[in-house]
């Protein structure tokens, strides 16, 4: 039992601390109470505007998940939450107008969707055949509970393989999925190709060499991954957050419930590598408030 315990932390995330009352979501009035009118908006150049969200809110009729059921974002405030999610929604969608290579996409989706922070905006504001999984049963349980029953979710596992057909996504996202992963980087990307239509577009967002540089201005984040074993091993102190990057790809792992996994990668090594199996468009940088840079790839025609 202990080994079977062993295996499945390694290929599905165990969540010991989440209790099943956890699941119940905040009402879609909550959200509504502390939603505001206008929001200051900042597209993928940089520019600022001030967009109504009449229109968005009322199309959205589902609950947000409790503060537990976030994964970190906006635990304090269900709006909050729901705007960040709408905001990448629109950054993502500016992405598909500007670097999308084909007929009108149909089908979206998210790897890592974690309770639908950004996944519910597709299915609620888009006509998009809509699908996702992630790592946690529990949030692929709240997903089947409580957003629309129309969108495909599974829960995969650390394995690089997903049930989909080949050729078969036209727009593929994941959020904060391959700074958690160590081996198989390469085969998961060999599967986003696989599972991407010629011309498709995937919006991957990574740790980078500037993601580095803001440890360091985060007392709590620098502590804890000052605690973490280290791969290449080395000593590593609160000053080293302050210089370059001693490698190109750095991982930090702890062994607590589960093997958490912490990804650094230059974008030297992004353009290089990754290239192998998908064109590398642009790499943007991470919005203000946020920690992570997004790399947007599209798969070649023939």
């Amino acid at each position: 039992m202990a080994y079977t315990s062993e295996l499945l932390s390694l290929l599905t995330r165990v969540r010991p601390y989440i209790r099943e009352h956890e699941l119940i979501p905040e009402p879609n009035s909550a959200l509504k109470a502390d939603a505001k009118d206008y929001m200051d908006f900042v597209n993928i150049d940089g520019e600022r505007s001030r967009i109504s969200l009449g229109s968005a809110l009322e199309k959205d009729s589902y609950p947000t998940p409790t503060p537990k059921m976030r994964e970190g974002y906006n635990p304090n405030s269900p709006f909050q939450y729901w705007w960040s999610g709408y905001s990448d929604y629109l950054r993502l969608q500016q992405m598909v107008d500007r670097y999308y290579q084909g007929k009108r996409p149909a089908t979206y989706f998210d790897f890592g969707c974690s309770s639908g922070r950004v996944l519910r905006h597709f299915s609620v504001q888009t006509d998009l055949q809509v699908s996702a999984c992630d790592i946690d049963l529990l949030n692929v349980r709240w997903l089947q509970r409580h957003l629309p029953k129309r969108i495909r979710v599974f829960q995969n596992s650390s394995l690089p393989h997903l049930p989909l057909e080949d050729n078969s996504i036209d727009v593929f996202s994941a959020y904060s999925v391959f700074s958690h992963i160590d081996v198989w980087e390469e085969a998961w990307l060999a599967e986003v190709r696989r599972i991407l239509r010629p011309g498709g577009l995937a919006y991957i967002t990574i740790q980078s060499q500037h993601t580095w540089h803001r440890v360091a201005e985060r007392e709590k984040s620098l502590q804890r991954l000052l605690g973490f074993e280290v791969s290449p091993e080395m000593k590593l102190t609160a000053e080293d957050f302050q210089k370059p990057m001693p490698h190109e790809r750095m991982v930090f792992f702890l062994k607590k419930f589960e093997l958490y996994v912490n990804t650094f990668m230059h974008t030297d090594y992004v353009e290089r590598e990754w290239s192998r199996y998908l064109d590398v468009c642009t790499i943007f940088m991470a919005p203000k408030g946020r920690f992570q840079e997004g790399v947007v790839l599209r798969k070649p025609h023939g």
